[in-house]
């Protein structure tokens, strides 16, 4: 498979991560983040639900928000099982990674496949990490086709970390 991936230009994304002081969230295998790209601010659960071989499936909830804090209210997703109200109040900035994100699609016959390419740095309090990254999402058809494009022509070393996993190794720096 070698797609057409010409996609917009990259777009200035700013993320901030949330967890409570001991890591709860990241414990269970929860990850809470705000973006903000203009005036949009969109908040976003993940939950790790399996992975094999780098092949994460994860759930997802998204709602826009009016403000910079979490909202842990049934758009949340389960995290409003995981967190009373008092933990709800204790959730912190845990890190900021910001980048200029390049995303767009890679459609072939048999998928489709997101990318989007992140350059910038993570920041956590004082410390702060470089990233460069490419990120792979299968939208639409057997996963195979998602493997068969990464193991092109071009030289990559694979990890299977996600941006909340990479945060948190910044914040421990």
């Amino acid at each position: 498979m070698v797609p057409d991936a010409v996609g917009p230009k990259p777009k200035r994304l700013i993320a901030t991560y949330f967890d409570t002081p001991d890591l709860a969230l990241n414990k269970a295998g929860y990850a809470l983040r705000h973006t903000s790209r203009r005036r949009k601010r969109v908040q976003t659960v993940k939950s790790v639900s399996s992975g094999a071989a780098g092949l994460f499936v994860r759930g997802e909830w998204e709602t826009s928000v009016r403000s910079d804090d979490p909202v842990i209210d049934a758009a949340a997703g389960p995290l409003a099982l995981q967190l009373d109200e008092t933990r709800a109040r204790g959730l912190r900035r845990s890190s900021s990674p910001r980048s200029s994100v390049c995303p767009g699609p890679i459609e072939s016959a048999t998928a489709t496949i997101e990318y989007a390419v992140d350059t910038g740095e993570v920041c956590a309090g004082q410390r702060s990490m470089p990233l460069s990254e490419l990120e792979l999402e299968l939208q639409k058809g057997p996963p195979e086709r998602l493997f068969d494009f990464a193991r092109g022509p071009c030289p990559k070393r694979f990890r299977s970390a996600s941006a909340s996993d990479r945060s948190q190794r910044a914040a421990m720096r």
